[in-house]
């Protein structure tokens, strides 16, 4: 690895989750294990970028970074490699990294494979191993089946059909927040915002781009020249300036004239079919419409806003959100826009999983509920809800599992009366858990112990390659389930890395809606589901919906705001989402 190569948070968090898998599949110390784990998902999800922090000095800024770990991301940034690292990975074949991007295959099967196959070559791996997958050789290694190896095919294929790798909403943001508090130091900027998916708040974006309105182009871009977060500048014309940031994105600032700002940014915000479908409203009534402003008879009209601009053309305003011709244009000529859901509604969440010690089917969280519970008044919240993952199947007795939710039950209670000091709470607390959706529609707890909760989220975390049949039958038996009142990131989809279930969603809200449960939007930028598409399905459905974290530590709670970029984009309103009320249930 490079000496100057700036790593991204997704390069280092890809790296600390190989170095976890190797101590798994080694034997080493779960707690290491967990370190790992968790300091990779905290990295992955941080707003800003780790290495920027490095060189401030500030890494202790990062939850789940403990003193050992902070010392080889010292040496990593210093010398380009970690000694530690190298050797740990170099005790399994490399192409074992490839092949736990596979969705289905975790790090034991990972190098199994490797090990069979001899993949020692990470960028051939995937493609190596669907080659023995389609002669049948997979299915014929102990542990495999002909079913498992289908799987894996299906699974590959799902990857090699991903689109093009794009930046994460929440890093985009991180990268445009910082190019706009340094591009607002100039005296001579009248307005800045970000442009196009990122305005819009897509849970990706392929480019940076960033509106100025000012009377000085070109003092603007010696500003930028001067920029320490700039790395070098690709291009600049008469009124834009490209430049590669210290994030190793490309940020594109566009230009103009005060009066013509309001054209510009409903322009360069797009989308693409919102444009076109304004263009041709426009041409049916003699107008023409491009970047500068509104053109009739040759005659140019500008606008200072967005509001005047669509005013002109006898419309609401449209939410940047909505911009995708869904039918906002129809709905703004006839003035029933919706009044979108705004994070000031959101009252509670109740997908936040604590670090309560307990044999859990997967993670842990990394947070005390003191802390969590902290960061629940400290955002005003009514209600909180605690939703650990269920307690694994495997070595444990149905017995055992009921005792363990009424243990961790009692701890929630001890520790409420301890943290409000034996008074009245200032927030109601619920005691609930995300609970295992099984490949046949069953939950992996019994209902003995799942009715001792306030609340059940039945979520899929495995078999994911089923056909669509299966998997609507899967979901629909899981929501007549009488105790579930959740489910959680329904599509079970993973940005850019897994796409969702194939269901019939029509049969399966439909089946939602006559049970009365609720669909949840994960705010989690990963997951980023319900799409927005499936919202606003729910939405005309008149499901009810909720906006959860699905936090695993205390600062991920403050994540809430990509949910609700996310229920806006799906046109929901207040009206539409549960967690706006004071209490649940």
């Amino acid at each position: 690895m490079s000496k100057t190569v700036d790593y991204t948070n997704a390069q280092i968090a890809k790296l600390l989750t190989n170095v976890g898998a190797v101590y798994m599949v080694n034997g080493e110390n779960s707690f290491a294990i967990r370190a790992y784990q968790n300091a990779a998902s905290s990295i992955e999800n941080y707003p800003t970028q780790i290495h920027d922090l490095w060189k401030e000095q500030k890494l202790d800024d990062v939850p789940g970074l403990g003193k050992t770990l902070r010392g080889y991301l010292d040496e990593l940034f210093t010398t380009g490699k970690v000694d530690h690292f190298e050797k740990t990975l170099a005790t399994v074949p490399a192409g074992m990294f490839a092949l736990m991007d596979i969705p289905g295959i975790g790090p034991k099967n990972a190098l199994k494979l490797a090990v069979f196959f001899k993949l020692t070559t990470e960028k051939t791996a995937i493609k190596d191993l669907a080659s023995h997958a389609q002669k049948g050789e997979i299915g014929e290694i102990e542990g495999f089946t002909p079913v498992g190896e289908k799987r894996i095919i299906e699974a590959i294929k799902t990857m090699r059909d991903k689109p093009d790798a794009r930046l994460p909403l929440p890093d985009a943001l991180a990268v445009a927040a910082d190019v706009i508090s340094y591009l607002s130091k100039n005296t001579k900027v009248k307005r800045v915002e970000a442009l196009g998916s990122l305005r819009r708040h897509s849970p990706t974006t392929g480019d940076i781009d960033i509106g100025v309105a000012t009377d000085d182009a070109s003092g603007l871009f010696d500003h930028i020249k001067q920029f320490s977060h700039q790395k070098r500048i690709v291009g600049t014309g008469p009124k834009s300036m490209t430049f590669i940031h210290s994030s190793g994105w490309q940020v594109d600032v566009k230009t103009v004239h005060p009066e013509a700002w309001g054209s510009m940014l409903q322009h360069f915000t797009g989308s693409k079919m919102h444009n076109v479908h304004l263009r041709t409203l426009a041409q049916k009534h003699g107008l023409s419409i491009n970047e500068f402003g509104i053109e009739k008879n040759g005659k140019r009209e500008t606008f200072a806003t967005e509001e005047e601009f669509y005013s002109y053309l006898k419309m609401q305003w449209v939410p940047p959100e909505l911009r995708e011709d869904a039918g906002e244009i129809e709905a703004a000529l006839k003035n029933k826009l919706p009044h979108l859901l705004e994070l000031a509604d959101i009252r509670g969440d109740v997908h936040i999983h604590t670090n309560y010690d307990f044999p859990t089917s997967h993670d842990l969280g990394q947070s005390t509920m003191d802390d969590l519970l902290l960061k629940a008044k400290e955002l005003e919240y009514s209600f909180i809800g605690f939703a650990d993952h269920n307690p694994k199947r495997g070595n444990l007795s149905p017995k055992e599992r009921l005792q363990i939710v009424k243990d961790r039950n009692q701890e929630i209670e001890e520790t409420v009366a301890r943290f409000f000091k034996g008074k009245k709470p200032s927030l109601t607390v619920y005691k609930g858990m995300e609970v295992d959706i099984l490949p046949d529609g069953s939950l992996a707890l019994e209902d003995e112990a799942l009715a001792e909760l306030d609340y059940v989220i039945a979520s899929v975390h495995s078999a994911f390659i089923q056909d669509q049949a299966t998997t609507t039958k899967r979901l629909i038996k899981v929501i007549e389930h009488p105790l579930v009142k959740i489910i959680g990131h329904p599509t079970g989809q993973l940005i850019q890395e897994r796409r969702g279930i194939d269901a019939d969603w029509e049969e399966v809200f439909a089946a939602a809606k006559h049970e009365g449960k609720i669909m949840e939007i994960n705010a989690a930028p990963s997951r980023t589901d319900l799409p927005s598409n499936l919202i606003k399905r729910a939405v005309d459905l008149e499901i009810p919906l909720i906006i959860d974290t699905d936090a695993h530590h205390v600062s991920q709670m403050h994540l809430m705001p990509y949910g609700v970029f996310n229920a806006r984009r799906g046109w929901a309103t207040k009206a539409n989402i549960i967690n706006t009320h004071s209490t649940l249930w």
